[in-house]
């Protein structure tokens, strides 16, 4: 009977371990389980502010080369606007008849020139008129006015005139400008010598 009592309290302490390993087993494996879906939770969330992160740069991306894009078409070529104004100031046997001693701009395309008459002139109002009008008469400029004349003489008692000249430019049709360029290169090169 002894060796009954020693093989049944042996076989219980191996099912009891048999029955705590199991548990053991069951415990690891739902805590592994919950480790791996918590593991997975944060991965996903991770991943998820990743496409948010990458979606907001995305976005300022666009939204940064729209800005630019906006910027570049309401951009004033402003060489080709003096160019322009160059092209239109009347001349009398090739000389420009005033000599335009500063410009000044703005987003708005208004434009504001320090204008004086030459002391070799012999009507220098006629020219100032002239100046107007010639700016009047072109199709890049609009609302050409003077606000006030200055009238002054030189070392050798020639009139001179110094007046504020204000116009606005237009922007000429983008196909136009794109035929007039290869002309503009060959007038440049003419008005060079013409301008005193």
């Amino acid at each position: 009977m002894k060796r009954t009592s020693t093989l049944l309290i042996l076989g219980i302490l191996v099912v009891l371990g048999v029955g705590v390993y199991t548990g053991y087993s069951f415990w690891k494996k739902s805590s592994s389980e919950e480790d791996l879906k918590r593991v997975e939770s944060t991965l996903t969330e991770y991943q998820n502010k990743l496409l948010q992160f990458e979606s907001d740069e995305i976005l300022e991306a666009i939204n940064a080369k729209r800005t630019l894009d906006d910027l570049e078409s309401d951009m004033i070529q402003w060489s080709k606007v003096i160019k322009t104004i160059r092209k239109t100031v009347p001349t009398d046997d090739g000389l420009t008849i005033v000599e335009i001693l500063s410009y000044s701009g703005s987003s708005s395309n208004d434009i504001n020139m320090n204008v004086k008459t030459y002391p070799d002139r012999d009507e220098p109002y006629f020219d100032v008129a002239d100046l107007i009008e010639g700016f009047e008469e072109s199709s890049a400029f609009v609302g050409s006015f003077v606000p006030s004349i200055s009238g002054g003489t030189d070392e050798d008692g020639k009139e001179i005139l110094t007046f504020l000249f204000g116009t606005t430019y237009v922007e000429a049709d983008p196909l136009a400008l794109l035929e007039n360029d290869a002309e503009e290169e060959v007038e440049d090169e003419e008005s060079e010598a013409v301008l005193r």
